[in-house]
């Protein structure tokens, strides 16, 4: 019999499940925490315990580890996001930049890049910094882009220069300064003679 009155909470469901999968072999889940090793301290075997040091969970927030090698204890868990946890994960594959490194929904985030584009850069072969580094091409022809304090369109920007749109787009994807960009005029192929 219960004496906190907890039971069937979300916090007591979430203490409880921790309980099972770190001590209790025919959890679906012990081989991912228990079987490798994860442990629940001492202190937060008792759910008051566990209440009195994490309190209630906040909306939309689940227990996590901060370092996933190690057990549940005060000291190495937290109230997290979904987002928070899925970047926290053991199988997560860290990418550097200038010696920072993050995941890849975190870079996408920090780049306004769309994940699956960073993804498909990867797959394609593209190095880690050419993937995190390469601006997105502009989708249209108004994208405005500003150079010496005048601002305009990328139509109008490639009118001005004599060429197509899609090309002035295109240095731009390929990395070229937008003073580069704007002012080099486009090289003209010789025309075939038949």
């Amino acid at each position: 019999m219960t004496t906190h009155g907890f039971c069937g909470s979300k916090v007591y469901k979430i203490w409880s499940n921790m309980i099972l999968r770190c001590t209790y072999p025919k959890n679906d889940n012990f081989m991912n925490y228990g079987g490798r090793g994860i442990t629940v301290c001492e202190r937060w075997r008792k759910f008051e315990n566990f209440f009195a040091d994490m309190g209630f969970p906040p909306n939309g927030m689940t227990l996590d580890r901060l370092d996933n090698n190690k057990g549940y204890d005060k000291s190495n868990c937290r109230w997290a996001t979904s987002f928070e946890q899925n970047s926290n994960r053991r199988d997560n594959k860290w990418y550097e930049l200038n010696g920072e490194s993050l995941i890849l929904t975190e870079w996408s985030k920090r780049l306004g890049i769309n994940v699956k584009t960073l993804q498909t850069r990867l797959r394609h072969g593209w190095s880690v910094e050419k993937t995190l580094t390469t601006p997105l091409r502009p989708r249209c022809n108004n994208h405005i882009l500003t150079l010496n304090g005048e601002s305009g369109r990328l139509a109008s920007w490639a009118r001005r220069l004599g060429m197509n749109w899609v090309g002035l787009a295109r240095r731009l994807e390929r990395g070229w300064p937008i003073e580069k960009a704007l002012t080099q005029p486009p090289q003209r192929r010789p025309r075939r003679t038949q």
